[in-house]
């Protein structure tokens, strides 16, 4: 005969008390991660029961892709047919598309940053998602988020708004965004991948190394939580202990 299986046993209903660690930047997350990606669940149980009885809940996060438009050309990255490994492209469109990769002042005039979302549209469907039980957003993309022409002013309507943000970048900015992306955002997460600037280069096909390492040393000293990510392959997999020391230095 069969085990009768009890059903009645339930998960708990609060989640684990909060652990608060000292240093220079303090903040406070659950069990050993500071990410706390697993706990989550346990904050939105309204979410779940909603779900659980009608078969459907609002989204509490929504992602945002501002913009297809990017100032990298990552050689693995998820959107690359819009960028330089593109096969359809000729080898004019490349060399043409790689100069507007490399300087910040030119990136800033070319016509691919104007074929982002409108900003004041995403204002109106964000206040509507808000009321609707809509609690934060994740800024990300087919391209670079910061890269968008009216990011900062996408940025300023979600915090009127009343929305928690995160944000997927590059690091590849305007050092006049710093004070902003490390106030008013939750936290960001930069993609980093090497600390050798001729790899960097080659890998990303741009050269602007120095300024993400300096965008993340400014953003160290904000308020929002810093993560350095790294895409692990072949060409990097001997950086991964450098890069860690160097995150946690």
């Amino acid at each position: 005969m069969r085990k009768a299986v009890d059903r009645t046993v339930s998960l708990p209903l609060i989640p684990p008390p909060p652990v608060e660690r000292a240093g220079p930047r303090r903040h406070v997350y659950y069990g050993n991660n500071p990410w706390a990606s697993q706990a989550k669940l346990l904050w939105q149980l309204d979410r779940l029961a909603q779900l659980r009885l009608h078969g459907d809940t609002f989204p509490v996060l929504m992602e945002i892709n501002l913009t297809n438009h990017c100032n990298q050309a990552c050689r693995w990255c998820i959107s690359a047919n819009s960028h330089l490994v593109n096969p359809a492209m000729t080898a004019e469109e490349k060399a043409r598309h790689k100069k507007n990769l490399d300087a910040l002042p030119v990136m800033a005039g070319h016509p691919e940053r104007r074929r982002g979302l409108d900003v004041r549209r995403l204002r109106s469907f964000l206040v509507e998602a808000h009321g609707r039980g809509l609690r934060a957003i994740t800024w990300s993309g087919g391209g670079e988020p910061t890269n968008h022409p009216d990011f900062l002013d996408a940025v300023h309507g979600a915090e009127e708004i009343g929305l928690e943000q995160g944000l997927m970048t590059n690091g590849l900015f305007r050092a006049s965004y710093v004070p902003i992306v490390g106030s008013a955002l939750k936290w960001v997460r930069v993609s980093l991948d090497t600390l050798d600037p001729v790899r960097y280069e080659r890998q990303k096909h741009t050269k602007g190394f120095a300024q993400v390492i300096a965008n993340i040393r400014a953003l160290v000293k904000r308020s929002a939580k810093l993560n350095v990510n790294m895409n692990i392959a072949d060409w990097n997999a001997d950086e991964i202990l450098t890069l860690a020391r160097w995150c946690r230095e």
